[in-house]
């Protein structure tokens, strides 16, 4: 997993390699432009970072069984790919005023974190 995360960041930084300000901040009316994009994915991979080293250092899954409801939802939006009209994604990993070079670092050492994380959890024999 973890050469998958090297990959993705290696992706990220190919893919804004020599993009000025104003190409990073163009966007669609309503749409998010590629500096909002990558601030996402700071903020979903920090959270997700936060939540997986709460397990680790747990020791313990920290999931409840899944209802019925949940297996339905879950089965309609991954399964069949289409999210039910009139949901609202969360606000914290929704883009703010972010500057991209603090984004851009952001994003990389969260990368950097997550796989130090799984390989701390894989030198520890945990699957």
């Amino acid at each position: 997993m973890d050469s998958r995360l090297e990959k993705l960041k290696e992706d990220l930084e190919s893919a804004v390699e020599g993009m000025s300000s104003e190409q990073l901040n163009w966007h669609l009316p309503g749409k998010w432009c590629a500096a909002e994009v990558l601030e996402h994915l700071y903020l979903t991979y920090a959270g997700t970072i936060k939540g997986f080293e709460k397990v680790i250092t747990s020791d313990k899954p920290l999931a409840t069984r899944a209802s019925m409801a949940h297996r339905v939802l879950t089965f309609v939006v991954v399964g069949l790919g289409h999210m039910p009209p009139g949901r609202k994604a969360p606000l914290w990993p929704s883009p703010g005023a972010c500057r991209w070079s603090r984004c851009e670092t952001s994003l990389a050492q969260s990368l950097r974190r997550w796989i130090r994380s799984l390989r701390s959890v894989k030198a520890s024999g945990a699957s």
